[in-house]
């Protein structure tokens, strides 16, 4: 083998060793992170304005959003409608919106954070229109990679909430959510303890355009009660705890 043979094996091995090094030394989405929110001190005001611009939306969107804020501010903060069997389960911006630790599990088939599954195993999304479908205010969510971004896929939300302040479920940023809503979710690692995730909401109903906005969420060490688990304060977000309870023993 001659020198300029020699010198390009060489520097292509060391670029491979580099690469393999750098990939095993980067941290995975998996973790335990926490939602960085403004410290305003209303959860109201992180929730419904956003951590970005306000969504362009047609005047019936507006006009329900004023009239929600002013109960909210008048007092109305509690949900007095019947939980019905037949009720969305969750509440997917509200899941990421919470300041409580959320837990990211990854599998090669899926992930899984705030009750949302994201699945990766190549499945499509199912029939909406089918009469078998039942929708879900989580969504139902497909992925893939894009480099190092991980993309989630979300459509099969409900047209209606289970909710006497909320007709249909807000969105930040003065959004909101109907039968036709469509999201897409990209996850990024912006260093090894700061996950990044770009929101954008579009819906020929509510949204005159692409609705974005982005939360940071900072990596931080698990629950010491359950490191498998989020705290006990979050659980009402995932989908196992609203299945009914099973009949008893006859």
């Amino acid at each position: 083998m001659n020198t300029a043979s020699l010198l390009k094996s060489l520097g292509t091995a060391l670029l491979i060793a580099g690469v393999a090094t750098s990939q095993a030394a980067t941290p995975g989405l998996a973790g335990t992170w926490v939602v960085q929110d403004p410290g305003s001190g209303s959860f109201n005001e992180w929730m419904f304005k956003g951590p970005g611009p306000q969504a362009q939306v047609y005047p019936e969107a507006a006009k329900l959003n004023a009239a929600e804020d002013a109960l909210l501010a008048a007092g109305h903060v509690t949900n007095t409608m019947p939980q019905r069997p037949d009720c969305p389960r969750g509440n997917l911006p509200l899941a990421w919106a919470s300041s409580g630790i959320q837990t990211l599990t990854m599998t090669p088939d899926e992930v899984r954070m705030t009750g949302e599954i994201i699945y990766l195993d190549g499945r499509p999304h199912p029939d909406t229109k089918s009469p078998d479908f039942v929708p879900s205010a989580m969504g139902h969510a497909i992925g893939h990679w894009e480099g190092d971004v991980l993309v989630a896929d979300l459509i099969g939300f409900p047209a209606k909430s289970c909710d006497s302040r909320y007709p249909n479920y807000r969105v930040p940023g003065g959004g909101r959510i109907s039968d036709t809503t469509h999201l897409v979710e990209r996850f990024r690692l912006v260093d090894a303890d700061t996950l990044e995730i770009v929101y954008t909401w579009d819906d020929p109903k509510i949204y005159l355009k692409p609705h974005s906005y982005t939360y940071y969420f900072k990596r931080t060490a698990p629950p010491k009660d359950d490191p498998a688990q989020a705290p006990p304060a979050r659980k009402f977000l995932t989908d196992e705890l609203w299945k009914a309870p099973p009949a008893p023993a006859q």
